[in-house]
């Protein structure tokens, strides 16, 4: 047992509809990378991470599961002081 994760480490900058994956060995022994593109790439965050547990148990799930999608969004639009919104007209 190594009481150490490993981790794979990329660097860059976030754009629109980067999707991100966390999770444990639990997942990655029993379901392949491919795989794991697939759902987090077809569907929303928590329905990629349902279906991933479900399939990693539904394949053998010999030790804890964990799975944690990120799906990153541009921010909401913001009003600047001073401007007016349709909330405070009328």
């Amino acid at each position: 047992m190594n009481d150490l994760p490993e981790l794979d480490i990329a660097h860059g900058a976030l754009t629109d509809g980067d999707r991100f994956v966390l999770c444990s060995d639990g997942l990655t022994t029993h379901v392949e990378d491919r795989e794991i593109l697939e759902h987090v790439a077809g569907t929303t965050p928590q329905a990629a991470c349902n279906a991933l547990v479900r399939r990693a148990l539904d394949g053998g799930g010999s030790d804890n599961v964990t799975v944690l999608v990120i799906h990153c969004r541009p921010k909401p639009n913001m009003v600047l002081a001073g401007s007016t919104s349709p909330e405070g007209q009328g």
